[in-house]
């Protein structure tokens, strides 16, 4: 998929999210295609390793770049909706 492509795919869903809660972040956008269910991700809200061990911080990303996880970490607030 291109990024045209991608674009148009997740157009409505964002403005839908955003209309709804005032704000949309990726792991929304995800929610709402589909591409991770709701079960996965009550499961993954902590961002740490959960069980025997170290707890340590979970990444978004497979590389763990700042970038990327500062990406997927960020939400988009509509400033308007707030007015």
């Amino acid at each position: 998929m291109n990024n045209k492509a991608l674009e148009e795919k997740i157009k409505h869903p964002v403005h839908s999210i955003v209309f709804e809660k005032g704000f949309v972040c990726p792991v929304d956008i995800l929610l709402r295609l589909g591409y991770l269910s709701l079960n996965d991700y009550e499961s993954w809200t902590d961002y740490r390793k959960h069980g025997k061990g170290a707890k340590i911080k979970l990444h978004f990303s497979k590389s763990g770049d700042k970038n990327i996880e500062e990406f997927y970490a960020t939400h988009f607030v509509d400033i308007k909706k707030d007015k």
